[in-house]
């Protein structure tokens, strides 16, 4: 505290000594400086400089939402970026309350469902319950939509239709309504994209029956293409050639690795059948073996009746009461009995089935391009110069036999990559290396000192005009006090200034007490019209030294 107050007592008393305009003029200087530092400081800290909520992306009609809401609660010192806001340092709270007072905090996806679920109630209807949780899943996938990169605004609509039979069949569609962010139209992968999300969020959805619609470029893209394709990006054999490409390209750019600057592109031809089956079957002549084995067996019986007699009535027992004789004559009898066997063979054959798969590659090309600049430092890696010697640069001739030799390894390294010939064809048609002549980019320009101090200027130039007129004030204020002070110490009776002659006197004496006496004296004699102010300085400093001087003083005036 006594360090406040010594320091504090002689501004009082140079304030108390000042003249009512001095203080007056005192108190605006003091005034402006003040409101001068407030506005440094209160403009350093209200620049945007914190995104809200963590710098999360908005959609178009959530920066609607929000901005009525940050107007109704006066906030006006937020700056959209993008699809983001940037709020002032230090008051992003008072940005997130406003959004929750104005309802304008973006969804959650999960809140719609919750929503549906705990706003249930016991004597609705199934239909009505249904329908509920349809309406908040078409809101779910809206939003997870919008929030895609690249994508403003979307809407999702999906409807079933029972279409009977037996078993019953329920066909389900989607359209998923889009507005692209940067205004260019949506991009195949975004279709596929949405295509896939829709149709793996509805159970029972298939992909094509997803309906695409760019409301930005008023394009529709269907599920339902030619030949059971979607749309281009999905024909299959579209996508296998430009995976099989990429794949060789890749594989072709890591060989060549060390080339800077290469460029590869690579051509594929897949073979158009989708199924491809084939059987073959080969008989060998030579070898044979029994299918079929087949045997035969008859046997006949037959009996005859017995020999006859001589003809009449005696001999076949034709007599009139008379006895007749019996004889037995016996019958004749035939057997007889047949066999035989058949038998089936067969050639040795062996048969082989089986199915190629569908879009294989049939013909890779590849066309390679190669740096002008490249032979030359071959040339210079394997040609060092001497030591202390200047670089020489190669010939036509000496960069024409490195292109040739680099070329001819070139190919044979691609060659190994791509697929093999059949024989008798040449392996090196399917590759091309050509050369080109690279152009050396420009430097970018650094800006000079001028453009620098524009710059800095330019955004600081507030700041620097504030300090400097508080500078100016407080120079200012010091002017104005120390005239005040004059002007009230001119009502005492001046002295006549020192003579020259004590000031040379002092000169031809320079011991410790006249030196300090000179310094005392010099000091006297060049204050201006004050004297009686400085005179009270100098005795309240030094009083001794000043006693001397005022005698010498009073002593050659007399």
């Amino acid at each position: 505290m006594d360090f406040l107050t010594k320091a504090m007592r002689p501004i009082a008393e140079m304030f108390s000594a000042m003249s009512v305009t001095a203080r007056i003029t005192a108190g605006l200087l003091i005034a402006v400086i003040i409101v001068g530092l407030t506005f440094l400081a209160t403009r350093t800290t209200s620049e945007p400089e914190e995104y809200l909520l963590s710098g999360h992306p908005f959609s178009n009609d959530e920066l609607a939402k929000m901005e009525a809401a940050f107007a109704k609660a006066n906030l006006s010192g937020y700056e959209v970026v993008g699809n983001r806001v940037l709020t002032p340092r230090g008051q992003k709270a008072a940005y997130v309350a406003a959004l929750v007072d104005g309802d304008a905090l973006p969804p959650n996806p999960a809140t719609f469902m919750d929503e549906a679920t705990s706003s249930a109630n016991p004597f609705e209807s199934k239909q009505q319950r249904e329908a509920k949780i349809k309406h908040a899943r078409e809101k779910q996938l809206s939003l997870v939509v919008s929030q895609m990169e690249g994508i403003g605004t979307a809407t999702v609509t999906y409807d079933e239709q029972d279409k009977g039979g037996f078993p019953r069949h329920v066909e389900k569609t989607a359209v998923a309504a889009v507005w692209s962010e940067s205004g260019s139209g949506l991009t195949e992968k975004q279709i596929r994209s949405i295509r896939d999300y829709v149709a793996g969020s509805v159970a029972g959805l298939s992909r094509e029956n997803v309906t695409v619609i760019d409301q930005t470029m008023s394009l529709s893209y269907s599920g339902n293409g030619e030949g059971g394709f979607f749309d281009l990006a999905d024909d299959p054999y579209a996508a296998r050639k430009r995976r099989y490409e990429d794949e060789w390209r890749q594989k072709i750019l890591q060989m060549l690795a060390m080339v800077p600057g290469v460029v590869v592109a690579v051509n594929v031809e897949l073979d158009p059948e989708l199924i491809h089956d084939r059987a073959s079957v080969e008989f060998d002549p030579k070898k044979t073996a029994a299918v079929a084995v087949k045997e035969n067996r008859r046997t006949e019986n037959s009996t005859g009746p017995a020999p006859s007699g001589r003809p009449g009535a005696v001999p076949n027992g034709v007599t009139a009461n008379t006895s007749a004789a019996v004889t037995q004559v016996e019958a004749s009898q035939t057997e007889s009995e047949e066999s035989g066997s058949e038998q089936v063979n067969s050639v040795s054959r062996s048969e082989l089935r089986g199915s190629k798969a569908a879009y294989v590659p049939t013909v890779v090309k590849a066309s390679i391009r190669v740096p002008q600049s490249y032979f030359a430092r071959v040339w210079r890696e394997a040609n060092p110069a001497a030591p202390g010697a200047e670089p020489s640069p190669p010939t036509v001739t000496q960069l024409q036999d490195i292109e040739t030799k680099v070329k001819g390894s070139i190919e044979q390294a691609v060659v190994a990559l791509l697929l093999e010939q059949e024989a008798g064809a040449d392996p090196y048609t399917g590759v091309t290396v050509t050369t080109y002549q690279d152009l050396a980019t420009p430097a970018p320009e650094t800006p000079t000192m001028v453009a620098q101090t524009t710059s800095w200027l330019g955004a600081n130039w507030e700041t620097l005009g504030m300090v400097m007129l508080g500078f100016m004030s407080l120079l200012m204020l010091r002017g104005v006090a120390r005239s005040a002070h004059a002007a009230d110490s001119t009502a005492s009776e001046p002295l006549a200034p020192l003579p020259a002659r004590t000031v040379a006197a002092a000169e031809e004496e320079p011991d410790e007490e006249e030196s300090a006496a000179r310094t005392l004296a010099g000091r006297f004699r060049v204050t201006g019209p004050n004297l009686r102010a400085e005179l009270a300085d100098m005795v309240r400093e030094d009083p001794e030294s000043a006693a001397k001087v005022l005698s010498k003083w009073i002593g050659e005036v007399n």
